[in-house]
């Protein structure tokens, strides 16, 4: 090989090797940046209140020296709150007397949750066991002597409702309070369906 054969064979090698720096990728560092979003639930408080029947009946013979007969009503509260609620009860107008067509009554009795009264011919109320000063056990009676049991006045609707049920949880599946009602009578009351409305209101805490 010529000297001037070498010296293109170089010059060629040189410019490839040339080439080859020029076509070779260029590596670059990757580049990235971040960013957050906020995901908000909001959940919508659930709270209902509900009567088993919306109606107590409670049937009496009135007899010498009195009797009293007494039944219940199941009120259900169901809410999500995780501080719980309290359930409260009034007369749902300003006249909380039990009254029947010819106007004759059974009034409330006078004693209240914290200091609650026995039965007297002419009244009416109600109990919740185990609640305040009430009795720990109620159950249904009919035409029996008045006894030493326990009963409070329900308030008018301008009065301060009483407390059922006080709670600190949540009762996402409901929780039920047993109300009971009680009515007495000797042989001077009068004859007649007897009848007032109460309201219970559910409130969250």
């Amino acid at each position: 090989m010529t000297a001037h054969k070498t010296h293109k064979m170089k010059l060629l090698v040189a410019l490839l090797a040339v080439g080859a720096v020029v076509l070779a990728p260029v590596a670059v560092g990757a580049a990235s940046d971040t960013d957050d979003t906020e995901i908000t639930v909001n959940v919508s408080g659930v709270l209902t209140v509900e009567s088993a029947t919306n109606a107590v009946t409670i049937n009496l013979t009135p007899a010498p020296g009195g009797v009293f007969s007494s039944s219940s009503d199941v009120v259900t509260v169901t809410t999500n709150n995780s501080a719980g609620y309290t359930l409260t009860m009034k007369d749902k107008d300003s006249d909380a007397n039990l009254v029947n067509l010819a106007a004759d009554t059974f009034t409330p009795v006078s004693g209240n949750a914290a200091s609650p009264s026995v039965p007297s011919a002419g009244k009416w109320g109600y109990a919740v066991a185990g609640v305040s000063n009430f009795d720990a056990t109620y159950t249904a009676q009919t035409n029996q002597p008045y006894g030493s049991s326990k009963w409070a006045g329900v308030p008018t609707s301008g009065g301060s409702a009483v407390t059922l049920a006080d709670k600190s949880a949540a009762a996402p599946t409901g929780e039920a309070t047993t109300v009971w009602y009680m009515a007495a009578a000797d042989e001077t009351q009068p004859t007649g369906a007897y009848k007032d409305t109460v309201t219970y209101t559910a409130t969250t805490k």
